[in-house]
């Protein structure tokens, strides 16, 4: 019973934290859903005016639009899963992965609520990107990509001639993650410094109001006695001026 009223006690603790992080997390909402809507817009927009396998060409040599349809993860690489398991079965694999880590990613988006505001950021373009995908999945089983970088015309030792064909929701995965890093290294140890002294100012104002509260009951306690005491005084005082007056009444 003590373990299963625990277990209840921390589900509540933690479903409270999570609703009052929901009602104040406005920015990561926004990042999410402003990097899944530009996704699917400009995917819808290349899959309405073009068709599977042709090339607009933006900047020479450099950037173009080629529509394609990627049945593998993101800049179509299968992990060699494709040989082993079928276009179908690596599908289901990779939308059952994207959702658990969509979770995975929000829990630790929760756990970073206290931290700078670039953090977050990055966690919410990894999020945004990930449902982007994980849309196109669900919805077509394969993914809508349509940006390949070509590298100035030339041919690259085991890249070939461009990067491989990828979307929004692969630069929003891509830019997220390497912001991460960079916050890892250059800020989060800032930012645990201010976490944690931010926390040793809270408990020694709780502190000081624990302190405040006992000496204030303290107080009360003290005036309460001394009013008890002035009351027991008046009451001892009437009782001996009534025995005066019946002796002198006798």
């Amino acid at each position: 019973m003590d373990k299963s009223n625990k277990f209840l006690n921390f589900i509540k603790k933690l479903g409270k934290g999570v609703w009052e992080y929901l009602k104040q997390a406005k920015t990561e909402y926004i990042i999410i859903v402003i990097a899944l809507a530009v996704d699917l817009i400009s995917k819808g927009i290349i899959q309405s005016t073009m068709k599977e396998g042709e090339t607009i060409v933006l900047i020479p040599n450099f950037l173009e639009f080629y529509f394609t349809y990627n049945k593998a993860a993101a800049f179509s690489f299968d992990f060699g899963l494709g040989g082993l398991i079928g276009q179908d079965g690596v599908m289901t694999v990779f939308i059952i992965t994207t959702i658990i880590s969509v979770l995975i990613f929000g829990f630790i988006l929760y756990k970073l609520r206290f931290r700078r505001l670039f953090a977050r950021v990055c966690f919410a373009l990894i999020i945004g990107g990930a449902l982007g995908n994980l849309y196109d999945r669900i919805a077509f089983s394969m993914v809508r990509d349509f940006i390949r970088i070509v590298y100035f015309g030339l041919e690259i030792p085991y890249l070939g001639t461009s990067f491989a064909v990828f979307n929004i929701a692969d630069a929003c995965l891509v830019v997220g993650a390497i912001a991460f890093v960079v916050y890892m290294l250059f800020m989060e140890g800032k930012d645990s410094k201010e976490l944690a002294d931010q926390k040793q100012e809270e408990s020694s104002v709780n502190a000081d109001q624990t302190t405040e509260q006992s000496e204030e009951k303290q107080a009360e306690l003290a005036s309460q006695n001394n009013d008890d005491n002035v009351e027991i005084t008046e009451k001892v005082d009437n009782v001996s001026d009534i025995s005066v007056q019946n002796g002198e009444q006798a």
